[in-house]
Order: C-alpha cells, then sequence, then structure tokens
C-alpha cells in the first residue's frame, strides 16, 4: 500500500498544534521546503495505483499565507457534476491536460461519467471535510482511477483513503493542471474541514455557499464566523465554489434579513434565471458575497441592528451577530 511523506505528515500536525483553532495574530512566515518533482510522465490506466503515485509524487511546501503570493496558475476550468440531492463535485481542469482534479466526490457514478464522456484521468482528489456527501464515492472511484488523495489532516482517518494530510499553511502544486493550491483551516461546519485556494478559485466545502455559509455542526460560532472572516478577506474576484445548490433558498434569507437590499433583489432574479434554465447558481464572486451574503455582513449596520432586534439586546461582538443569524436560518 502506498504510503505519504510520514515528515511532511508530522509538520501537517505540528503546525495544528500551534493553530489552536483561531490564531490571535497574523500568521508567522515559515520556511518554504520543496521536494523534487521528477519530469512528467501521462500515466497509463492499467497502472497499479502505487505505480501511478510513484511517477506523480506531489509538490508540497510550507508557506505564509498572509503574504498574500501564489504561484502562477494555468487557465483553470471548474465544471459542476451534479451529485445525490443537492451536491455539486467540482472538476477542476486545464485546457492542455487531460487529467483533472476531483473536488469532494460524495458519488461516484456521475463522476465516472463524466470522465468518460470527456476522455479524461484523474490526477488527484481534494477532500474539504468528512461529510459522507463529500467522500462517499472515493473508495469506488479510486478503484478505477487511482490518484493521490489530499484531504485534511485531523478527519484523514475518519474518511480514509487520504494520501497527503493537509492543514492551513500547506501549498500544492498540481503539475497536471498547472497550478497551486494553498491550504485554509476554515473549523465550524466540521472541527477540521479545509479549502482549497488558488488565484481567483476557492474550493469552499460546506464552509462557504453563495449568499450563505455552512450548518456549525461541531465547531462553535465564533470559530466559524473567524473561518468566514478568513474567506472574505480573499480577492474580490475570487470565484466561490461551494459543495451545494441552496443558493434560492440563501438569498430568501438574505431578503429578510435586508429586504430593500438592490443587491439582492438581483442576485434572485439572476439565480432565478439560471435555474429556470437548469444551469448551477455557482459560482459567485466574493465582492458579491460582501453584499448579499448575511454571514458575511456582521460589520454591517442594518444587519448589526436586525441581529439585535432578533436577539432582544444590543450585539457589538461579530462572533454574536453571527451566531443570531445562524441560529435565525436554523430554525427557518
Amino acid at each position: 500500500m502506498y504510503r505519504p511523506d510520514h515528515r511532511f505528515r508530522a509538520r501537517s500536525l505540528a503546525r495544528r498544534s500551534e493553530y489552536n483553532d483561531t490564531q490571535s495574530g497574523p500568521a508567522k512566515p515559515r520556511p518554504t521546503k520543496r521536494f523534487p518533482v521528477p519530469a512528467r510522465t501521462r500515466p497509463r490506466a492499467n497502472r497499479t495505483r502505487r505505480a501511478r503515485l510513484s511517477h506523480h509524487p506531489p509538490q508540497i511546501e510550507t508557506i505564509d499565507f498572509a503574504s498574500g503570493r501564489w504561484q502562477h496558475s494555468a487557465m483553470l476550468e471548474v465544471k459542476a457534476v451534479p451529485a445525490l440531492s443537492d451536491n455539486y463535485i467540482w472538476i477542476v481542469a486545464s485546457d492542455d491536460s487531460q487529467q483533472v482534479a476531483v473536488v469532494d466526490p460524495g458519488e461516484a457514478a456521475p463522476v465516472a461519467a463524466y470522465l468518460a464522456e470527456n476522455g479524461l484521468e484523474v490526477g488527484a482528489y481534494l477532500i474539504t471535510h468528512h461529510h459522507g456527501d463529500h467522500v462517499g464515492g472515493l473508495k469506488s472511484l479510486l478503484a478505477d482511477h487511482p490518484a493521490p488523495v489530499y484531504g485534511p489532516a485531523t478527519e484523514a482517518d475518519r474518511i480514509g483513503h487520504i494520501d497527503h494530510r493537509v492543514a492551513g499553511g500547506d501549498r500544492l502544486t498540481l503539475d497536471f493542471i498547472g497550478t497551486t493550491f494553498e491550504v485554509l483551516d476554515v473549523p465550524g461546519h466540521t472541527l477540521g474541514h479545509i479549502a482549497y485556494v488558488t488565484d481567483g478559485v476557492l474550493l469552499a466545502g460546506d464552509a462557504l455557499f453563495r449568499a450563505g455559509c455552512g450548518r456549525v455542526f461541531e465547531g462553535t460560532h465564533d470559530q466559524m464566523q473567524t473561518s468566514l472572516a478568513r474567506l472574505r478577506a480573499l480577492p474580490d474576484a475570487t470565484r466561490v465554489y461551494g459543495g451545494h445548490e441552496y443558493t434560492q433558498k440563501n438569498l430568501a434569507f438574505a431578503q429578510a434579513v435586508e429586504p430593500d437590499s438592490k443587491a439582492i433583489q438581483e442576485a434572485i432574479e439572476e439565480v432565478d434565471r439560471l435555474r429556470a434554465a437548469g444551469q448551477p447558481s455557482l459560482p459567485g464572486t466574493l465582492a458579491e458575497e460582501r453584499l448579499i451574503n448575511p454571514f458575511l455582513r456582521w460589520d454591517d449596520e442594518g444587519v448589526r441592528a436586525t441581529a439585535s432586534q432578533r436577539a432582544g439586546r444590543e450585539l457589538t461582538d461579530p462572533g454574536d451577530i453571527f451566531g443570531v443569524l445562524r441560529d435565525w436560518k436554523d430554525a427557518s
């Protein structure tokens, strides 16, 4: 059985103890280390998983994300594969490669069909968290489409099949699509939830949706608000690829919070047109999210006043404002 680099795993787990869920200040620079990568070799479908992985060992670095520096990324194409009742499995590709990255494969059959229809192979699997609707198809896909699997270090044992345990501050280069992803810790929905970001693309899992966010199942409201603040700080043009088609319900709640918002009304009209045409409502952009997503607007005076009225007391703390809004949405 293929075994991941234990030196990297040890560094990742050590960093988790330093992180303590929410940082008390800016991330400290960490030394960058690079593992050598051999010349690219297109894998053959009949290779064993060990053989394929040995020809494509990952390039993993440790960096200071706060520096805001990304390695140059190829032009990426991100396609939605609908799965289960309302999930999206994201397929990340570039124009000059027949290999793709598969994000959160909650169901195997739709992914297998997409690969077959488009003559594609899997170069890597990226997992954001342990919930079954995000990993349920992984084992079956690996049997027919073996490739390295990256996933959250603290949830790897629950998920299984994780070759590379990653955590906030880690960086991984996928040569087959010519891009580098940075890993962000975004606890709240689950305690070990991570997101993957590259220039212009955020693979958010269930941390952030268009006009909404994931329920807080394992973490605290303060943790989730801190995670969303980390995502909100990404560049305006970043496209947000969340894990579910929840946008119409999310916008209905957003309008209840801010009934006079022109931006929310325009988003409702756009999304209704997309859904009527059978198209995904995702992705949105972070610039739009800052205008329409109540869970990113804890510092807006109108949202604060609405949350305070709902709570029956004056609210000023961002975590408290977020918590009141999240409880309100959960009850609606």
